[in-house]
């Protein structure tokens, strides 16, 4: 029986089989999983509909699962137009693993 939120079956398999120090990327539907995924990495979509499930929704459902370490966010460089003050938002559509 699991006693944490994360129901998901291939993702808990995907955690099962991870060694310490392992990485897990969450990112959404623009990132280009198809030419960027390593030779060990498996690909878990959660695409349902646009922002549904969201990167913060599935950060949520993994720190009940297993130890988190680090959390890296990827932004806009400080100095560029768009960027925005403080440090990124976690969102997402799709995790990678």
């Amino acid at each position: 029986m699991l006693k944490h939120r994360l129901i998901h079956p291939k993702i808990n398999e995907v955690l099962g089989r991870a060694g310490h120090h392992a990485k897990v990327l969450i990112a959404d539907g623009n990132y280009p999983a198809s030419t960027t995924l390593g030779p060990n990495a498996e690909l878990v979509c959660l695409n349902l509909s646009p922002g549904i499930v969201t990167c913060a929704q599935v950060l949520e459902a993994l720190v009940t699962a297993m130890p988190i370490e680090a959390v890296n966010t990827m932004g806009i460089p400080p100095d560029d137009p768009y960027a925005l003050e403080g440090d990124p938002p976690v969102g997402m559509s799709i995790a990678g693993f």
